[in-house]
């Protein structure tokens, strides 16, 4: 039997046994009590960081590392900190080593000198602890990390491999949905008509062709449901189809679409002289309330909510049949409208884009950062026809809407458009691709589900280390400029924590 000494990572009660290990080969494990660090921390330094004292660090006994998986904040000064360490009161040596390039290492005697500071910024810190007898010595490796980028930044890229995907040079119009797996983006000039198709929106490979509706399409109306794709024509009847080669007329002529609620689609018309909100296939209409937007509002986000039954659709901003812009939300369960805003979006807008996707919060209590789900709008235009440059959100469903942290805020590279459409999109990450900076990589499966909220939560153990993560980004698609021309690029946004490997 080979003998062996290892610590383990967590410290029972009984400080040295003996098992056999019973998988590959048969091993004796020993536990010295008199080389384990059972705590580390910083002392409180409110020059470097507000509640330092406060941030965790995880002891891990078996590869001998100790680290703050929770990096620290970008810029955080680490070259003077003191460690408070715990460890046997036995110990005859703990010492630190700490490198200074171009020189030798400097060494700290921790059981006389364990108020001197360290210098964590050149690297890993050994950390020797040798117990009384000098017959054991254990060196662990001590890492204090601190993002090298701002990590709740809204980084944007230009998806340069794959600009709008259409086979036009400068379309007159242009909108982008999901329907079965597959993302349609439907161009025009004139009265000709391009659509690419992908199951993956940053392949360079879409699939363009020619395509004919025997009508003269709106293109911006096009609109999918659960089960069906629709689109109007320029006068306003209603036309469907499963696969966009064959359209037939559903009988309705609407004014308006706004989007899907399940297999419904909802939109507006003139009946009997009066604005309603109709659906289709079941074919019903409401009565429509005061203040209501005729066009112009945001693709409608679906949820259910955590202690509701019935889906909830939201929609934001849009036009009302007087011309005035809105700066509120509307909700529908299925049954009834209802305006849900309590605190409005600082400009009254039409034609923005909407995403669910997540905002992070980082308490300076422990420096632990919170996801927290969130709707995001940003385009659109005023009534004046200025292009609104803010990100806004809402950690409510539309019911109080703010400016987003500017960390969030949109570059001043990235062009100021209204009626662009977007999406969320993801991609598996793996710790290669996250310690090379290599966020362009996309993969096949969306991150969010039809009308439901992704967040889950995490469960408190895993059974395996994590490789692979998801990595949501939010695609935007065209959109026009303050002139009323089609954008032809195609951009891509990601919150740079979502590039990190996560911490379970």
């Amino acid at each position: 039997m080979i003998k062996k000494l290892i610590p383990v990572l967590a410290i029972a009660s009984t400080l040295s046994f003996a098992a056999c290990h019973e998988s590959d080969a048969p091993y004796e494990f020993h536990l010295s009590s008199s080389v384990i660090v059972t705590g580390f921390s910083l002392s409180e330094d409110e020059k470097v960081l507000d509640s330092l004292e406060n941030v965790f660090f995880s002891i891990d006994l078996v590869e001998a590392k100790i680290y703050n998986a929770d990096s620290l904040p970008y810029g955080t000064k680490v070259s003077r900190l003191v460690p408070v360490i715990s460890t046997p009161s036995t110990a005859s040596m703990v010492q630190l080593e700490y490198p200074r390039p171009g020189m030798s290492d400097s060494i700290v005697d921790y059981l006389t000198n364990s108020t001197d500071s360290i210098d964590f910024s050149n690297g890993p810190v050994k950390l020797r602890v040798k117990s009384q007898s000098g017959m054991v010595e254990r060196v662990y490796e001590i890492k204090v990390n601190v993002h090298q980028v701002k990590a709740d930044t809204l980084a944007w890229y230009s998806v340069e491999s794959a600009p709008l995907p259409t086979s036009m040079a400068r379309p007159d119009a242009q909108r982008t949905v999901e329907f079965g797996g597959t993302y349609y983006c439907l161009t025009s000039k004139d009265t000709e008509y391009s659509l690419a198709t992908t199951a993956n929106p940053a392949d360079p490979n879409w699939q363009n062709k020619a395509v004919a509706f025997g009508f003269d399409a709106k293109v911006e109306s096009l609109r999918a449901t659960d089960d069906a794709l629709y689109i109007l024509d320029k006068d306003g009847a209603l036309y469907t189809s499963t696969d966009f080669a064959t359209w037939t007329s559903t009988g309705q002529t609407w004014h308006y679409a706004y989007g899907k609620y399940g297999n419904q689609l909802i939109g507006c018309k003139q009946e009997g002289g009066k604005w309603v909100i109709a659906n289709y296939p079941e074919n019903k209409t409401w009565i429509m309330p005061a203040n209501f937007p005729i066009s112009g509002t945001s693709e409608p986000a679906c949820y259910t909510p955590y202690m509701g039954t019935a889906m909830q659709l939201v929609m934001t901003g849009g036009r009302t049949a007087e011309g005035n812009t809105l700066a509120g939300s509307w909700s529908f369960d299925g049954q009834s409208w209802a305006y849900v805003t309590l605190q409005s979006m600082p400009y009254a807008l039409e034609d923005m884009a909407m995403v669910p996707y997540a905002i992070f919060e980082t308490s300076s209590s422990n420096w632990v950062p919170t996801e927290v789900p969130a709707l995001l709008a940003f385009g659109g235009r005023d009534a004046n026809g200025s292009i609104n440059p803010l990100v806004l959100y809402s950690l409510d469903w539309g019911m109080s809407w703010q400016k987003a942290p500017t960390l969030m805020q949109m570059p001043e590279s990235l062009p100021k458009v209204w009626g662009a459409s977007a999406f969320v999109y993801s991609t598996e990450m793996s710790d290669a691709e996250s310690r090379a900076g290599d966020w362009t990589k996309v993969g096949h499966r969306g991150l969010f589900p039809q009308c439901a909220w992704p967040w889950e939560i995490a469960a408190s153990r895993v059974s395996k280390p994590v490789t692979e993560w998801e990595c949501p980004a939010i695609y935007m698609l065209g959109g026009r400029n303050y002139f009323g021309e089609t954008q032809t690029s195609m951009w891509r946004g990601v919150i740079l924590r979502y590039t990190f490997k996560p911490l379970y």
